[in-house]
């Protein structure tokens, strides 16, 4: 069976993004992105919400090409470009690529599924509301939270009102840079 494994941002004072959604609150270092490179080597698939797929899709399929980006950066426009994607969507209609499967109804049901088929693991980068209702179904194995050394003060939170208690169990605490740092939880 696939996992289904959260790679998420957040502040000290648990915001997932900005206000807004804005994801640029954070600080991203190539430290940061190699790092993640190190965990997309055992997934083939990326897991979205509408909003963070137009984000990621806006920017990593062309990076590879940019004559200025980092190894890092091009390592990961190409796990970008081969990943299968799932988007978590009623409103978004099509697509760029072939490799793009939109869920619009019974997204609990389709995943569960597609958690069954072979393959690798499946990754979900951001996407608070989409991870939020992942978290309520039970849905999520794995956890990656990448805490960055910053207060928010607003924005939009990972965890508002659970409806029920999770118990994981930390892996590993793996140090990054000097203003971030990863907790993987297993459930």
């Amino acid at each position: 069976m696939r996992n289904i494994i959260l790679i998420i941002h957040l502040s000290v004072d648990g915001f997932a993004a900005g206000p807004n959604g804005e994801l640029s609150y954070f600080s991203h270092t190539d430290d940061n992105l190699a790092f993640v490179n190190g965990i997309t080597a055992n997934a083939d698939t990326a897991l979205l919400g509408r909003n963070c797929y137009k984000l990621l899709d806006d920017f990593w399929p062309s990076k590879r090409d940019d004559p200025e980006a980092t190894q890092a950066e091009v390592d990961y426009s190409n796990w970008y470009n081969a990943a299968q994607k799932i988007v978590v969507s009623t409103t978004l209609q099509n697509t760029k690529t072939d490799n793009v499967t939109i869920i619009s109804e019974h997204p609990e049901i389709e995943l569960q599924a597609i958690k069954q088929l072979p393959g690798k693991n499946i990754l979900i980068f951001g996407s608070p509301s989409l991870s939020q209702f992942l978290l309520q179904k039970d849905l999520i194995d794995e956890y990656w939270v990448i805490m960055h050394s910053n207060f928010f003060g607003k924005g939009l939170p990972l965890f508002p009102g659970l409806s029920n208690k999770i118990d994981l169990t930390l892996l590993k605490i793996h140090p990054i840079s000097t203003v971030e740092f990863a907790l993987h939880y297993k459930k």
